[in-house]
């Protein structure tokens, strides 16, 4: 496998990255969704760590929150679901940043 004969199995993969003291979670999640380039630039910062405990969370957090209307998710609502998260987390940030400059005075 190191020597290029053969692909590395996910487990190997795992413990490579684990090895070199990367998150392999972060990275593969990354990987799987097309997004090499991403999960080389975000590997061991705060937003690998945010995605990975995001994608923990989202399967439990939507049964609780949908609970029977889970089955009424429809998969072409994902695109903007995933834009509404984000836009939450930029006025989350800006809130935090308004606060921090009122609190510094």
């Amino acid at each position: 496998m190191l020597e290029g004969k053969r692909e590395a199995t996910l487990d190997e993969a795992l413990r490579i990255l684990s090895a070199c003291g990367a998150s392999p979670r972060e990275a593969l999640v990354l990987q799987l969704l097309g997004e090499g380039d991403k999960a080389a630039a975000w590997m061991d910062t705060g937003l690998g760590a945010f995605l990975e405990t995001f994608l923990q969370e989202l399967p439990g957090a939507l049964e609780r929150i949908l609970g029977n209307q889970l089955q009424e998710v429809r998969p072409r609502w994902a695109k903007g679901a995933a834009h509404r998260v984000a836009s939450l987390l930029a006025e989350h940030i800006d809130e935090l940043e308004r606060r921090d400059t009122l609190y510094a005075r």
